[in-house]
């Protein structure tokens, strides 16, 4: 992979300058609501920046996945002084409710001029009138912080950018413990303008753009931001970016590893991997993403540990992003490498979809959701076409109420793909549900729970299923799913027999059909008259069926 140092436009500048100058009236409340800390339960800070032009999607977040949201942007001109804050309805309504929820809102300060931003920081008067503007648009605004965005200063501005950023963040600070201020920085400092070792020790936090590694002007399409280096895509990837910072003494405490909720479509020369590209690419978000690769076909690539799909319209097109197992690792990375946190560009990015909250609440959620099959009744044995009613207990060993109804994201007990390698995997369809639930295809099933579950007890419900009509070896499989999140506890799976149904001679030496002859355990046979899981009664009896013939 290489990068264009000349040209090169981060997705921050690119989007700043497709969407300058967009208007966007959003209800603003009467008075901003104070920030009310409020105990998260994450494992890890989650930080997220919020473009002016992303209109009101800020009403659907997950407020208790974020700990912190930066607006983007105000301009920061060289002499110090700060252009009017872009649609300021829309500042101030996501302020009142990020605070009603616990989550604190920073300003974005941005300048992306090289000759302009060296400028700034060489001039202490600019510096000090810099500080002073931000102080009064955080006091004014009921803000929590001030985020900078500079991108990218030469070297010889290093240390005045060490001192701006320690100024700022002891003004910031000193109007409320709870303030904080944080700084963009580059996935590969080029020209040495970085002292990550010192910015992290005078700040709260450094958000890594850990993205970009291939953009918009790449000569190759490619992954956005791959986990790993690699020959095919290489050196440059987050686990090198993250290397690099801590190899030059940056604090991991105050580093948050940036994740893209977006990626780069470019038209390319063939459809195969690092396929040469005949033009630029264009940033889209993920949802945008997310649809057309459900539309073309999703791919995994594992070097990368990434997804991509591919397209052909009279020429191929290639486009790269991340999804909720790509940011997943990302956030493991986080995790082994003991940082501080993560950071999203943008959100609302992933508009009305769930998936990327529920990676970020798999990786950094105290909150467990857990399961297990307690018990169930399900026939060792079917013949082919047969229905029965089965039984199925679960345990709730997490620490999450399951609700049902009602709820945005409900707990099912749902068929999918388990995994375990045989060709009949979840060959029985399911119908008459007990609390209801639905059967699209195989492998999109559901049996909904009729009530809220608490984390302890045991739930038991039934359905019916229905048998192949070839006789094998088959699978039954299950699994808890919070639908919208995802799949969690181990799965049961139950191994079914099908059978034919017995062919007996008839009179006058007629073939007619009989139903399957039963045997109990003492190998006596046994009439079938009330079916109940895999017992089978006969005059009042209960009795266990190991054999069908």
């Amino acid at each position: 992979m290489i990068l264009l140092l000349f040209g090169y436009l981060t997705i921050h500048q690119l989007e700043y300058e497709i969407h300058k100058g967009e208007s966007i009236e959003v209800p603003v409340p009467p008075r901003i609501t104070r920030l009310i800390p409020r105990e998260k339960g994450l494992k890890r800070f989650v930080f997220g920046y919020y473009p002016y032009w992303n209109g009101d999607w800020y009403t659907r977040f997950r407020y208790d996945l974020l700990n912190h949201i930066a607006y983007f942007c105000v301009d920061l001109h060289p002499d110090g002084s700060l252009g009017e804050i872009p649609n300021p309805s829309i500042l101030k309504s996501l302020t009142d409710l990020a605070h009603r929820n616990g989550v604190g809102v920073s300003i974005t300060a941005v300048n992306f001029s090289q000759s302009e931003i060296d400028r700034f920081l060489a001039s202490a008067q600019a510096r000090s009138r810099a500080i002073h503007n931000l102080k009064t648009m955080v006091e004014t605004l009921a803000l929590d912080g001030v985020n900078i965005d500079l991108e990218f200063p030469s070297a010889s501005v290093r240390d005045y950018l060490v001192t701006f950023m320690k100024d700022l963040t002891d003004t910031i600070h000193a109007l409320s413990p709870l303030n904080i201020v944080t700084i963009a920085t580059p996935a590969v400092d080029w020209w040495g303008s970085f002292d990550y070792h010192r910015l992290s020790s005078v700040t709260d936090g450094l958000f890594i753009m850990a993205y970009d590694y291939y953009w918009s002007g790449s000569s190759h399409a490619g992954p956005v931001a791959p986990l790993r280096s690699s020959s095919l895509w290489g050196p440059y990837s987050d686990s090198w970016t993250v290397n690099d910072y801590l190899n030059k003494g940056a604090d991991p405490n105050r580093l948050l590893l940036g994740v893209p909720y977006y990626g780069y479509r470019w038209p390319t020369e063939t459809g195969g991997l690092k396929a040469r590209t005949t033009g630029s690419g264009v940033a889209r978000i993920y949802a945008t993403l997310a649809d057309s690769a459900e539309k073309y076909g999703k791919r995994w690539e594992d070097r990368s540990k990434t997804v991509w799909y591919r397209k052909y319209t009279n020429q191929w097109y290639q486009a790269w992003f991340d999804d909720s197992l790509s940011l997943s690792l990302k956030y493991q990375l986080v995790i082994d490498s003991l940082l501080f946190g993560a950071g999203i560009w943008a959100l609302g990015y992933d508009r009305s979809r769930t998936e990327l909250w529920g990676a970020i609440e798999t990786a950094f959620g105290r909150n467990r959701r857990d399961a297990r099959f307690v018990d169930f009744a399900i026939p060792d044995t079917m013949a082919v076409g047969e229905t029965a009613l089965i039984w199925i207990k679960v345990e709730n060993t997490g620490n999450l109420i399951w609700p049902d109804s009602g709820s945005t994201n409900p707990y099912r007990i749902g068929a999918g793909s388990i995994g375990n390698g045989n060709p009949h995997d979840n060959q029985f369809p399911w119908f008459d549900f007990q609390y209801g639930g639905y059967s699209n295809h195989l492998l999109d099933q559901r049996a909904y729970l009729g009530d809220s579950v608490f984390p302890d007890s045991t739930h038991t419900l039934t359905f019916k299923i229905e048998a192949p009509r070839i006789e094998g070896r088959y699978w039954f499989e299950a699994r808890m799913v919070c639908d919208g999140v995802g799949w969690f506890g181990p799965p049961l799976s139950h191994q079914i027999v099908v059978v034919r149904v017995a062919v007996a001679e008839g009179k006058g030496g007629s073939k007619r059909r009989e139903g399957p002859i039963y045997y109990d355990i003492l190998g006596r046979k046994v009439t079938r008259i009330v079916r109940s899981g895999i017992y089978f009664e006969k005059k009042g009896k209960l009795r266990k069926i190991v054999v069908i013939r």
